[in-house]
């Protein structure tokens, strides 16, 4: 998220770069628009760098990024991004809900957003990723790599760009591999937190996780995140309290 693209994010303004982006994806209507591409891969391709930030300079989350990852994993495996879910996660986490992915009138997933999955089997994935990766025994993805996206991105990447404005109030957050992770002494976490109040926390070292699926009246919005989290942290107190001692801790739904 620190690579440098023209794209303008703002959900509230409809004549911004996400609402081309919905309608390429979509999400929102195609009829009497100005003209777009008629695919994610094709509307990557229309992107230019902004002029005045240099790749590196800043951190500025942006959608479309995350599609462009998705495009070179699927050149280089093989497989979509939701043929690697189900292989790599769903089917060994033993998930039980159907899950849909949004896809392109080509037939592309669509890797920034449209996941659809029950909470339980999201659940699931978190209490995997808090307990470092393992599940039933099994090391679904390596130590390594979550201890690596726990020591978070550049922070001072992060608060030179334009969505630290937007993070809560003394807190210290960063991003890394498509996580937002949470720096603040005694409440680190690793987050995943979509439009509308979506939230996946991750609490490695207590091996808690926890899972809000919502609809709020914004996309986006400090007031509510802090809401959120503080009610995060309530829950995480409460089950790393004495009385929470006879709980079972691994792996847990």
């Amino acid at each position: 998220m620190t690579n440098s693209i023209r794209f303008n994010e703002d959900y509230a303004d409809p004549t911004s770069h996400i609402h081309d982006y919905a309608r390429v994806t979509g999400i929102g209507p195609r009829e009497n628009e100005r003209p777009i591409a008629k695919t994610i891969q094709d509307y990557l391709c229309t992107l230019t760098t902004e002029e005045e930030v240099a790749h590196g300079q800043i951190f500025h989350y942006q959608s479309p990024k995350t599609d462009l990852l998705n495009w070179v994993t699927s050149r280089l495996t093989g497989k979509s991004f939701s043929q690697l879910a189900e292989d790599l996660l769903w089917n060994p986490l033993g998930a039980d809900g159907e899950a849909y992915m949004l896809l392109d009138p080509a037939g592309t997933d669509v890797a920034a957003g449209g996941l659809n999955a029950t909470p339980h089997d999201l659940a699931r994935f978190a209490a995997m990723v808090s307990a470092r990766g393992r599940w039933n025994d099994k090391q679904l993805i390596p130590v390594s790599i979550i201890d690596d996206i726990c020591t978070g991105g550049s922070r001072e990447a992060f608060l030179s760009g334009p969505d630290a404005s937007a993070e809560l109030d003394n807190e210290s957050w960063s991003y890394r591999a498509q996580w937002w992770v949470r720096h603040t002494p005694g409440r680190q976490a690793i987050t995943a937190q979509g439009i509308f109040g979506q939230w996946i926390y991750c609490d490695t070292e207590r091996q808690i996780a926890i899972i809000k699926q919502s609809s709020t009246p914004v996309a986006s919005d400090a007031d509510y995140d802090r809401y959120i989290l503080s009610a995060f942290d309530g829950i995480i107190e409460a089950l790393s309290s004495d009385s929470a001692d006879n709980l079972p801790q691994e792996n847990t739904l």
